[in-house]
Order: structure tokens, then C-alpha cells, then sequence
């Protein structure tokens, strides 16, 4: 493996958590963050004095407003400093402060599981200045310099930090740790921090990636049997859809409800039942893109290269393989092969938005800067809801 290869491999969650958010450039304003995305259902309020109110994508939250998740769903925010915050089910968060220039911003985790990248990493290169942000628990603070982590904190208010990059301090009244990359510390009620060391962080966090369920992208047309459970999918009853599919899927081989159940299980993060799922379907071309999607996220480069050298051999014009080529070259460092897949799905669908998406961001990465933006406004005129050919024109300046 080359030195670019490795490289692009191990930056793979971080391109797929950065998709979950539209990257909009926020400058200081009237207001401390944004929700960029919701999966499912979510709520928010102004202050703990305020009722619940139902959240909404692109709405503007202030100084100390609350927000939580609620069964099978998922929020991501951009906060005003750029630090970017994903949030997993049954989870709340208040954002008690947000940097315009340079203090410390202050969150506070109740309960749940919040995946969070912050931006500024000056702040690690002094210590003398105050973490970038910090996370409150009821047991324990977690100071941050510059660093992508994760926080669990349980019903009994015990909380497991994981990170990614940087540093994180970890602090109570009963002792510090300071915890490093690939290193997880935990803290109970009454007792000070202690810390692990892991084999792979980045498994813990495969929840996080931008994924969200599209039903209709790969059932089309939908079977009349399946409607009212692809119903229940695009209006975000998640756990109607999911009991459906399970009890359905145990009782027949068929791919089509294996293609949603599998969907679904990657929009939570559960990846090695998905993969599970799909295995047994690798006759059916998008069963094989969708596991090759599954592989990627759960970074199983030379399982997905396997599988698809195998499905493009078979259906060298299905889309959905094309497609996830595009994106496997593009992960692995090889813009070339990555334009030439997008292309050659254009070539079977020209009205791809997915394909002109990859064209586009691979033009922009290179900054082949006219062509991006002829090719990320096609996608954006094709689908208007393509948040993800914004947020890339936006980062480059497009």
C-alpha cells in the first residue's frame, strides 16, 4: 500500500462524518448553531424554562438552548466556532456557550452518545490558552484542544470518552487523565477517570458516518407489499419500519426487504449486520453496491475492491456498482479512476445526480474549478435537496 493510499484510508470516517454536515462557512452572528441534518425526529428548546418544540433542518439555535433526539434518530449541528457535533439517539445536549473569538466553548452532555470534531487546533499548539471546547457530564469534564472524539454518558450518568485525533483532559474532584489518539478513558459516579488503550477507535464511532436511509434508491419502483413500510421510512417512523423488516426478513430470502433492512442498519451504525444481510444476496447487483457501501464504512477496502471486481464483471453497466467504484477510487487516493467510474455511470443515466456529485467533488479536489462548478451545479438543478453538492461548493469556494 502506498503512503497516499494509507493516508486516504485512514482519513475514510472523517470524509464520510464531514458529509453529514453542509460545511457552511458561519460567521459571527446572532446566533451560536445550526441544525445541518436530522434522521428521524428531534426536538429542541430555547432554555430549561421553555417547552419542548419540534426541530427543524437549517434552524438557528442561541446560547443556552437544549436539543435531543428521540428513538432511532439522529442531529448534526455546526456550531458558529466550526466545531461540528453529531448526535446519536436518545441523547441531549445544551450548547451553554460558543466561541466568537477565541474562548472556550462550553456544551454539556446529559445523556447519550455525541460524536464531535472542533476545529480550532492553535489552541493545542499553547497550553497556556483555555481547550477549544468542553464538555460537561455529570460526573466528569472533558477538556478539548483540537481533536475529533466521542462521549457516552449512560442513564446512571457514567461516562466513556473516545478520541480519535488530539487531546482530550478528562477531570473530576477525584483525579485527571490525559487521553490520547486510539486511547478511551470511562469515569463512574464517586470515582476519577481511568483510561484504556484500543486496537481501532475508529469501530466505535462508525455511527456517525453522513448515511441516511433511501429506500426508493434502491427499490424502484417499491413492491406493493413494501409501500407502507417505505412510507414509514421517508416519514421517519424508523422503529415501525425496522420491526416490519426484521419480522419480514426472518421469514423470507428475498432482497428486497434485505436491501431496506440492511439500508436501515447503516443509517444507525450498525454495519456488521448489514454486511450480514448482504452477503447472502451477492447474486443481485445493488445488494453488492450496497455491501460495498457497508465495507467502505466499516473501512474493508479489500472487501469491497473483492466484491466489485466480481459485480462489475457482471453488470458493468448497473449504476449503483459504478457509483460505489467511484467512491472506493476515491477513497483510495486515485482521482482518475474515480472520474472515469462517475463518468460511465453517466454514460447508462445521464441524469444522475449522485454521478454528477462525483464528478464535481472530485473536480474540486483537484481544483479543476470550472469544471466542478458546471458539474456540482448540475447535481444541485438535478436533485435541490442535495445538501452535500452545497456544503462541497461552499468549503471550496466554489
Amino acid at each position: 500500500m502506498t503512503a497516499s493510499n494509507h493516508l486516504s484510508r485512514n482519513r475514510l470516517l472523517r470524509l464520510l462524518i464531514c458529509q453529514a454536515f453542509a460545511l457552511l462557512p458561519i460567521t459571527a452572528s446572532a446566533f451560536e448553531a445550526e441544525i445541518i441534518s436530522i434522521i428521524g425526529k428531534g426536538d429542541e428548546r430555547a432554555s430549561s424554562a421553555e417547552e419542548w418544540k419540534a426541530a427543524s433542518v437549517k434552524q438557528r439555535l442561541n446560547q443556552g438552548a437544549f436539543v435531543r433526539t428521540r428513538d432511532l434518530s439522529q442531529m448534526a449541528l455546526l456550531l458558529q466556532d466550526q466545531t461540528q457535533l453529531r448526535i446519536n439517539q436518545n441523547s441531549m445536549v445544551q450548547i451553554k456557550e460558543v466561541s466568537s473569538g477565541g474562548e472556550t466553548t462550553k456544551l454539556e452532555l446529559t445523556q447519550g452518545r455525541v460524536w464531535a470534531q472542533a476545529k480550532r487546533k492553535v489552541f493545542s499548539a499553547d497550553p497556556s490558552r483555555g481547550p477549544a471546547v468542553t464538555v460537561e457530564t455529570p460526573n466528569a469534564v472533558a477538556a478539548i484542544r483540537g481533536t475529533d472524539w466521542e462521549m457516552v454518558v449512560d442513564k446512571t450518568g457514567a461516562a466513556t470518552l473516545t478520541v480519535l485525533s488530539g487531546e482530550v483532559e478528562f477531570y473530576n474532584n477525584f483525579g485527571r487523565v490525559s487521553v490520547q489518539p486510539n486511547e478511551q478513558a470511562k469515569v463512574e459516579p464517586g470515582k476519577a477517570p481511568t483510561k484504556v488503550l484500543l486496537t481501532n477507535a475508529r469501530e466505535r464511532v462508525q455511527w456517525v458516518t453522513a448515511y441516511r436511509p433511501q429506500p426508493e434508491r434502491w427499490l424502484h419502483p417499491v413492491p406493493p407489499d413494501l409501500q407502507s413500510i417505505v412510507a414509514d421510512i421517508e416519514g421517519a417512523r424508523y422503529g415501525d419500519a425496522l420491526a416490519a423488516l426484521e419480522a419480514r426478513n426472518a421469514q423470507s430470502t428475498k432482497v428486497d426487504a434485505a436491501l431496506l433492512l440492511a439500508d436501515l442498519y447503516l443509517s444507525f451504525g450498525r454495519v456488521p449486520e448489514a454486511v450480514g444481510l448482504l452477503e447472502r444476496h451477492q447474486d443481485d447487483p445493488l445488494a453488492v453496491a450496497l455491501l460495498a457501501r457497508a465495507y467502505l464504512i466499516a473501512d474493508h477496502f479489500g472487501d469491497a475492491s473483492r466484491v466489485l471486481l466480481a459485480a462489475r464483471a457482471k453488470h458493468p453497466e448497473n449504476v449503483e456498482v459504478l457509483l460505489v467504484q467511484g467512491d472506493l477510487s476515491r477513497f483510495d487516493g486515485d482521482a482518475a479512476g474515480a472520474k472515469s467510474a462517475y463518468q460511465q455511470a453517466l454514460a447508462v443515466a445521464p441524469n444522475n445526480a449522485d454521478a454528477w456529485f462525483g464528478v464535481g467533488r472530485v473536480d474540486a479536489e483537484r481544483e479543476a474549478v470550472k469544471d466542478g462548478l458546471k458539474s456540482l451545479n448540475r447535481a444541485i438543478a438535478i436533485n435541490p435537496d442535495s445538501s452535500l453538492a452545497i456544503g462541497v461548493l461552499k468549503i471550496n469556494g466554489l
